[in-house]
């Protein structure tokens, strides 16, 4: 069955919409995580047909409208090709950096898309939770990547061109067609029927619930890529389905995603070696006799990624120095050169939350110290003396003027005895301070 391709796909500048052109051969993709493309390999037409002055176009595909953008174009002789991306064309532009300080993370995304002129979709979830972003000088998809990892959630842009974060909740989806075959469980080819709402993932289907059905045909499935394909001799949709043994939240986004599954396990196969050399927070459970530590290492984004770790050596600030670390203070675990044999902590704090409970200032060389009082009151009284000693050969005379006998108090305590009480410390570092 071949659908009539001028009803099936046309296009048209939002600000022109009587000018539509049709299209002759195409795909559409629509990825799990991301934005959808339209690869469009021919269609009679112009630059003129397709966009207004800003790229902006917009695309009748069956039943679904399309607000996207024109990445590239290239018209040949009367044939158009060119590639139409969701939205305005702003997530691959860079935003400029900044640091948001307990701040909304709606407020977050809301930001960093305006400044890519592209707009959030009404219906986001997830975004209430106050967070700190240091948001760096890269493209806004990527921005959008970083915020989702620590939500917990995924961005995609929508069929209308606003971009959605959220998780997925699995409705099922309204559009009839014609099951044709599944090759395996991960996917299956569709014949979707004249003017029906194009299949988007984060929603299931049931592909077939006649009788002869197996088991997993008459099963809803969630669908997390769907790629649609037009030519002079075919209109035809197929779907990958979401792998059920996969956890988008602890592996990475891509790993329920069955079409794009091989190229993110070949990615982390490559990039394997850098796990180790990660910085991990945690909190110290005892130091051991040998000085070296037991640490449970907090949840990454939720997850509980390592084990408490034993024996984790305790960096100190010149060589030869020992460490003393107290019960659930914070630290720092790092790997030596990315062996995981090697754990090293390196730097510590108060206990979590806390701004620390140091109020003893550390005395620099050249602090002063006062006396005690005892040592003080003697002190006083020798300068009262005004001693003069004459010294000649086998005599001595000591003259002891202004001063009559028993005037001066004797320390009657040792230094040994005396000991930290002569003097105390009086000023210090301001910078420094200890328990």
């Amino acid at each position: 069955m071949t659908i009539p391709k001028k009803a099936e796909v046309q296009l048209y500048a939002p600000s022109d919409p009587q000018n539509v052109a049709a299209v002759k051969e195409a795909d559409l993709l629509q990825p799990q995580v991301g934005n959808w493309s339209i690869n469009i390999a021919e269609m009679a037409g112009d630059d003129a047909v397709l966009s207004d002055s800003t790229g902006a176009v917009t695309v009748q595909w069956s039943g679904s409208t399309l607000q996207g953008h024109v990445e590239r174009a290239a018209p040949d002789r009367g044939i158009w090709q060119g590639l139409i991306v969701g939205g305005k064309g702003g997530l691959n532009k860079a935003v400029t950096a900044q640091h948001y300080y307990q701040t909304p993370a709606m407020n977050i995304v809301k930001a960093t898309l305006e400044l890519v002129g592209e707009t959030l979709a009404t219906d986001s979830t997830g975004l209430n939770t106050v967070i700190n972003y240091p948001r760096r000088a890269v493209s806004a998809s990527r921005c959008l990547d970083e915020l989702c990892d620590v939500l917990g959630l995924i961005w995609r842009v929508k069929l209308d061109g606003t971009v959605w974060l959220g998780t997925y909740t699995w409705p099922t989806a309204k559009t009839t067609f014609v099951y044709q075959r599944s090759n395996n469980e991960n996917d299956a080819k569709l014949m979707p029927d004249v003017g029906q709402p194009l299949l988007e993932p984060g929603t299931t289907i049931v592909l077939d619930s006649s009788a002869a059905a197996t088991a997993e045909e008459k099963s809803a499935q969630k669908i997390g890529v769907a790629m649609y394909t037009i030519s002079d001799s075919l209109s035809k949709a197929q779907v990958w389905f979401v792998d059920p043994l996969a956890d988008s939240q602890i592996d990475d986004q891509l790993a329920p995603d069955r079409m794009h599954a091989g190229v993110a396990a070949l990615s982390l196969q490559a990039l394997r070696g850098v796990d180790w050399y990660r910085s991990f927070q945690g909190q110290v459970v005892t130091q051991r006799n040998d000085g070296t530590l037991d640490v449970i290492l907090d949840a990454v984004k939720g997850i509980g990624e390592l084990p408490a770790i034993r024996g984790v050596t305790v960096s100190v600030p010149v060589g030869g120095a020992v460490r003393t670390v107290r019960a659930n203070e914070r630290c720092t675990v790092i790997f030596e050169a990315g062996d995981f044999r090697r754990p090293r902590a390196v730097g510590f704090e108060g206990v979590f939350g806390s701004a620390g409970a140091g109020t003893l200032g550390v005395a620099r060389q050249t602090d002063t110290v006062d006396r005690n009082s005892a040592l003080a009151t003697w002190m006083g009284q020798v300068q009262t003396f005004n001693a003069q000693v004459l010294v000649s050969i086998g005599q001595i005379a000591t003259y002891i003027n202004g001063i009559a006998p028993g005037t001066v108090t004797p320390v009657t305590q040792t230094v040994s005895a005396i000991g930290a009480t002569v003097a105390t410390i009086s000023s210090s570092s301001p910078d420094l301070k200890l328990p």
